[in-house]
Order: C-alpha cells, then structure tokens, then sequence
C-alpha cells in the first residue's frame, strides 16, 4: 500500500521524485566544478598582463582595463554566472513555489 501521509517529501518524496531531483543537482554540481577548473586552469597559464577593450563601454574605449588575463577572464566569468543565475531564479526554473496542492 503506497500512503504519503505525514511523509512531508522527505527523501524519497512522493513515489521516487526526489531522487531525480537530486540527481540533477549532482550532475549540476559536478558541471560547475568542471567549468571552475577550466578557468583555473586558464588562469595559471595566462598569468600576462593584457589592455582589455570594450568598445561598447565608452570608458574601456579611451582607457582600456590593464590587469592579468585570468583575473578578467573570471571576471567575465564571473558576470555571466550570476546574470544566469538571476534569469534562472526569474523564469522560476521550472518550478512554481508555493503551488503545492493541500
């Protein structure tokens, strides 16, 4: 007899859902790590200074950002994560809080 009462979704959830849940972070977790050691290794063989140039940006255009290769390709990095981050958490991520049925 399958009975959910009381069950909260704990870890098993309704019926196994929260297993492929979890395995999605997994997987989730282990691409970010991959992605953070593409870029340290990018970052310990590009220690050169570089003129970083965005012609968009009329401040880079006349005075471009002088600084090491690896610290602007994290901070490139860097902005496109959180600006995914942020469209993610916007878009709901699939997911609707608070529209669990009762």
């Amino acid at each position: 007899m399958d009975s959910d009462c009381g069950s909260g979704g704990g870890v098993l959830g309704r019926r196994g859902e929260a297993f492929p849940a979890m395995l999605k972070a997994v997987v989730k977790t282990i691409a970010l790590l991959v992605i953070l050691y593409v870029m340290l290794y990018v970052g310990m063989h590009n220690t050169q200074a570089i003129d970083f140039h965005i012609p968009i940006a009329g401040t880079t255009e006349k005075t471009p950002i002088h600084a090491s290769a690896a610290l602007v390709y994290f901070g490139i990095f860097a902005v496109g994560l959180v600006t995914g981050t942020i469209l993610a958490v916007r878009s709901g991520g699939g997911k609707k809080s608070g529209s669990r049925d009762k």
